[in-house]
């Protein structure tokens, strides 16, 4: 085995050992997650009153966050005109307003 073999060995081995403790931490805060989600559930079983409690108030941010049976957009979006150009008012009813002779916009043609 040449030198440059050893040390790619040395290399992937410790790449496997680095892999294999990331995964065991992975796999401990997994439990102490599952514990958590344990224990609330227990306590919720425990006490009726305070599963009443959150599903009151899981039920009221659903309410909440129910979307209106008007669809409009609340932001509103307002065309800018450029110098030069033609623009239209939202309705389409009143003519266009025809460019600037001269100047900068806001400036008497």
């Amino acid at each position: 085995m040449t030198r440059e073999e050893g040390t790619d060995r040395t290399d992937r081995t410790d790449r496997m050992a680095e892999a294999l403790a990331h995964l065991q931490l992975a796999a401990l805060e997994l439990i102490e997650a599952a514990r958590a989600a344990l224990d609330v559930a227990e306590d919720l079983v425990r006490e009726p009153a305070t599963a009443l409690l959150v599903a009151g108030m899981v039920g009221e941010a659903v309410r909440a966050g129910r979307v209106t049976t008007d669809r409009r957009s609340p932001v509103e979006h307002v065309r800018v005109a450029h110098p030069g150009t033609e623009t239209k008012p939202r309705g389409g009813d009143a003519p266009a307003e025809a460019p600037r002779a001269g100047g900068s916009p806001g400036e008497p043609g």
